[in-house]
């Protein structure tokens, strides 16, 4: 069904129909008091009709009751959380099932007071791990992305051409002078374009590594929180956790510098691009 308009409906109302009877009525009343009274009275009498349409179809309350009326349901649209945007829909489930987890252990915690002291350290870096999550899944994501756009396999054809290129570059030199400085022109350039590629080439080659210890620690991640969850839940003082949460965390630290790092090289790598264009 398409959604109502409330001004129209507002304006159907009965109580409006008595209401413009009602203006009408002071309006004709308002002559029998010269012009300035039926100035007066008209002021009054529209300010109320206008008024009356004008607010009433934007309140809440009125919306809802003509929705109703009229069998019509609004969508209501709910902002994603902020630590939630940019990740794909694989990995946002993934990172709603760590973060129930993460409410759930807390829960638990709660109802054990005594556990809940013990492994109050526990808690607080699983949370740093859960907003870590976040983080290496979005880059984890866009720097797949931008190996699928950029085949390294097509570069090093490329490589592999320009340099088969510089072998055949002086082949057919002949004594015509300006054909030769075109030649040497154009090996020059083949060799700049080729510095251009192998440095390309590197960049991404660098990014594979990151991105295969983003998806090391992600992993690592999930598990931690698989294996701290199973443990809480039948955890009583004086156990250990099978799980050595401290590890994990310096393990993902290291991972998190590598990581700006890798930053500052998506830049270079944006600037080397642009010199292929």
């Amino acid at each position: 069904m398409n959604k109502p308009n409330y001004y129209i409906e507002a304006f159907k109302e009965k109580f409006n129909i008595f209401l413009m009877i009602f203006v009408l009525i002071m309006l004709i009343t308002g002559q029998n008091f010269g012009i300035y009274g039926f100035l007066l009275t008209s002021f009054i009498a529209l300010s109320l009709e206008t008024i009356y349409i004008i607010v009433l179809p934007r309140t809440k309350t009125y919306k809802s009751y003509i929705n109703r009326l009229k069998g019509y349901k609004e969508v209501e649209i709910i902002d994603e959380p902020e630590n939630k945007k940019g990740l794909p829909q694989d990995v946002k489930n993934k990172y709603n099932e760590l973060e129930k987890k993460y409410k759930d252990i807390k829960k638990i915690l709660e109802k054990n007071p005594n556990s809940k002291h013990l492994l109050s350290n526990e808690v607080k870096r699983l949370e740093y791990l859960l907003e870590t999550y976040q983080n290496f899944s979005v880059n984890l994501a866009n720097y797949k992305k931008y190996l699928l756009d950029n085949n390294s396999k097509i570069i090093e054809t490329e490589i592999k051409d320009i340099k088969s290129k510089l072998k055949r570059s002086f082949d057919n030199l002949s004594n015509d002078l300006d054909l030769a400085f075109q030649m040497m022109q154009k090996r020059k350039l083949l060799k700049e374009n080729l510095i251009i590629l192998e440095k390309r080439l590197t960049r991404i080659n660098q990014l594979k590594g990151t991105v295969d210890k983003l998806q090391a620690q992600v992993n690592i991640i999930e598990d931690t929180f698989n294996l701290i969850s199973d443990h809480i839940i039948s955890f009583s003082p004086g156990e250990v956790l099978s799980i050595d949460i401290d590890d994990v965390v310096k393990e993902v630290e290291k991972t998190s510098q590598i990581l700006d790092n890798t930053y500052k090289e998506m830049d270079k790598l944006k600037k080397i691009n642009k010199l292929m264009h």
